[in-house]
């Protein structure tokens, strides 16, 4: 939990419980606009069929999973894949831990229905794009994806506060 930001440890007095705010959110997404645009781009000239065959079964799985924890676990599985196949292993635990914060964030919220199967919709155009090969499709369509989960995430931050 301390890697991941998510609480610190404070000397010989104990833990505390760090509040992620929509600063932070910001901040990583600005970063992963940096990053996840470059690694679809990459998968999508080096991508073997072993690859695409991890991926296309971890969206399978995604599809399948009940909203919660498993749909949230499949959702970073599925980024994590893509970082480790374009050969950003050390990276691949950097997304695990922005994506941990960004769900620390949301926890109060959970996605609606409509917003799972749109998260569902964007990952499968990220895969078409990498399968056919078109680095640059790969690239657009992970900007998409990042682009509308910045929008749900603030969207959700928005609901939370209206009483």
């Amino acid at each position: 939990l301390g890697h991941d930001g998510l609480i610190q440890q404070i000397p010989q007095v104990g833990f505390r419980v760090l509040e992620i705010t929509e600063v932070d959110i910001s901040l990583i997404m600005d970063m992963r606009f940096g990053v996840e645009p470059l690694i679809a781009s990459r998968i999508a000239v080096q991508a073997t069929d072993e690859v695409l065959w991890r991926l296309d079964a971890i969206l399978h799985e995604t599809e399948y999973a009940p909203a919660g924890e498993r749909f949230a676990s499949n959702d970073t599985n599925f980024h994590v894949a893509m970082a480790e196949a374009a050969g950003f292993r050390s990276g691949a635990r950097t997304l695990v831990t922005w994506r941990n914060q960004m769900r620390s964030f949301r926890a109060r919220q959970p996605l609606t229905e409509s917003e799972r199967q749109a998260i569902i919709v964007e990952h499968r155009s990220i895969f078409k794009a990498v399968q056919s090969q078109h680095e640059d499709t790969a690239a657009a369509a992970m900007k998409h994806h990042l682009q509308e989960t910045r929008s749900r995430i603030l969207k959700i931050h928005t609901r939370e506060e209206q009483p």
